[in-house]
């Protein structure tokens, strides 16, 4: 059968295995063998072990540990069972905001999350009237 250049798209958990000299980012999909995640956004899938994912990507071929999915993007399900906002973090004076589709401000934003301006992150928490209370955040992609 050809390989075609057709998108695929997968939905499972993000699990880094290997070792530490060589670890991979693998999709662990429900009856079905893991996927390997290769690509531009594989750091970032990495930073997500744990978490329920849906990614879109063309295949890769297999590699020395099987299938293979050069991912192109993704979207975070749940992360311990809640659902994250993801997008860019924006800081302002006393404002914080993470700006995504669904833009949102943040409240009891830690310093350390405070500090990551300009970074790709997650957060989950309470929705509040004036946005969103952080309980929960993590670093995707550090601030250029």
């Amino acid at each position: 059968m050809p390989t075609t250049n057709a998108d695929t798209q997968a939905t499972g958990t993000i699990a880094v295995t290997g070792t530490a000299a060589a670890s991979y980012a693998t999709l662990r999909v429900e009856g079905a063998r893991a996927i390997t995640l290769v690509g531009d956004l594989e750091s970032e899938l990495r930073r997500l072990s744990g978490a329920t994912v849906r990614v879109t990507g063309r295949d890769a071929g297999a590699g020395p540990l099987g299938r293979r999915l050069d991912v192109q993007r993704y979207e975070v399900l749940a992360i311990d069972g809640q659902t994250p906002v993801v997008g860019t973090l924006r800081v302002h004076d006393d404002a914080v905001w993470l700006v995504a589709a669904d833009s949102v401000a943040l409240e009891a934003v830690p310093a350390e999350l405070r500090a990551e301006d300009g970074a790709k992150v997650w957060v989950t928490g309470r929705r509040t009237e004036r946005g969103l209370e952080v309980q929960r955040y993590g670093v995707l992609r550090p601030a250029r």
